[in-house]
């Protein structure tokens, strides 16, 4: 929900902090800082529900994934350098990243998969489970 949010305000023109900034307040949250992490915090979470807006899905570690999104990366160590695209390349969930120090954070692209021993962060959205 958070990216959306933020998505939304990009297309309207904002500059990417500006966009964070107001996405998260148009979710009921305000932006903390903590150290070299921002993330957003619900000033009043409805009941039974995380302060954080974690849009991460129900994914875990150790999860096999696909990539469904075209997500092109330039680090990969086959391709060192030259732009390749991820979608389709099935990997394992190394990590959702969630908090920080014990405080709850809202990362751009929260899920780490691993592909052998490269790993990139995605979105959720970015992912289906592998079938």
């Amino acid at each position: 929900r958070l990216d959306a949010a933020v998505e939304d305000q990009l297309l309207q023109g904002l500059d990417p902090w500006t966009a964070f900034l107001m996405g998260c307040s148009d979710l009921g949250g305000r932006v903390e800082e903590d150290g070299p992490e921002s993330f957003c915090r619900r000033s009043s979470p409805s009941p039974g529900q995380d302060e954080s807006v974690d849009d991460s899905g129900a994914m875990q570690a150790g999860d096999r994934v696909t990539v469904e999104a075209s997500v092109v990366v330039f680090n990969h160590p086959e391709h060192r350098g030259q732009a390749f695209d991820m979608k389709g390349q099935t990997g394992e969930v190394a990590n959702v990243l969630n908090d920080w120090k014990g405080r709850v954070i809202s990362p751009t692209l929260p899920v780490i998969v691993a592909f052998g021993r490269y790993k990139a962060h995605f979105r959720a959205d970015e992912l289906k489970p592998a079938g």
